[in-house]
């Protein structure tokens, strides 16, 4: 990466509107609450949204992420007092507040790598939260997501990153990524199924119909429905894609869209 382009970065990650390099940090100054013992359920929800209400972003990380939460207390409440909790305690708060529609990630499931520690320091309590991710692997927001042909539910957004600034898609842009990504999972849906159909175990399905689905990651709707995110079912959404190809010149990538989407569309 040259100067000109780690300078653009810059000014976008200060915009919230990209990571830098991948990475995401803030600073929280108030108290870190935990997730067990004599804390109230509410006493929680109340932290998860003042969280929220200080992640200024607008975009999400759309892939698997590392976490690192650094806590900030004083080392003599830590070891003489009982003020402070298990460590382990203050991080599932944490984490759900950084997922969903007001957070940072569509859900925790992204997160393969968890890392928590505290420091002693002078000032009153507070905690730093960093996300990790591949640098290209996030999506600017707001963001739907919509059921492809092996059930899962795929982010989408009509708004898109460049050099100069958030773009908006045309719709057509979006009809032919959308049915692209049909055709994408509908391949490794019907691949795996053969597997499947021709003696292979669930796992041995599922690694060799890896290699055909999309870099982009779907959730269990159950992981999502509760989110905040928009979530379209195929029913709501693919009537429109078909209309749209049908009108559309005989192409390649068109013809396999039309073949695709005929599937779901009576």
């Amino acid at each position: 990466m040259d100067i000109e382009d780690y300078q653009i970065e810059s000014e976008g990650y200060c915009r919230g509107e990209n990571p830098q390099m991948g990475k995401w940090q803030q600073e929280f100054n108030f108290s870190p609450v935990s997730g067990q013992g004599r804390r109230s359920r509410e006493t929680q929800r109340e932290f998860i949204k003042q969280i929220r209400t200080e992640i200024q972003t607008n975009y999400f990380f759309i892939h698997q992420v590392s976490v690192r939460i650094t806590l900030f207390h004083r080392e003599e409440e830590a070891l003489e007092t009982m003020l402070t909790a298990d460590l382990d305690n203050y991080a599932k708060p944490i984490c759900d507040a950084i997922k969903g529609a007001e957070g940072l990630l569509i859900d925790d499931c992204q997160i393969h790598s968890l890392h928590i520690c505290w420091i002693d320091t002078g000032k009153d309590p507070y905690f730093e939260i960093e996300i990790t991710g591949s640098p290209d692997d996030f999506i600017s927001s707001p963001i739907k997501l919509y059921e492809m042909a092996d059930g899962l539910y795929y982010p989408y957004s009509k708004k898109y990153w460049t050099k100069t600034g958030i773009k908006d898609s045309k719709p057509e842009h979006e009809y032919l990524l959308l049915g692209a990504l049909l055709c994408q999972t509908y391949r490794a849906y019907t691949v795996k199924n053969t597997l499947l159909n021709n003696g292979h175990s669930q796992l041995e399905a599922h690694r060799q119909s890896q290699m055909f689905k999309p870099v982009r990651w779907g959730f269990h709707k159950r992981r999502v429905s509760e989110s905040g995110f928009d979530c379209l079912s195929r029913s709501q959404w693919l009537p429109t894609i078909f209309e749209w190809v049908q009108e559309q010149e005989p192409g390649s990538l068109i013809d396999e869209i039309k073949n695709c989407v005929s599937q779901f569309v009576d």
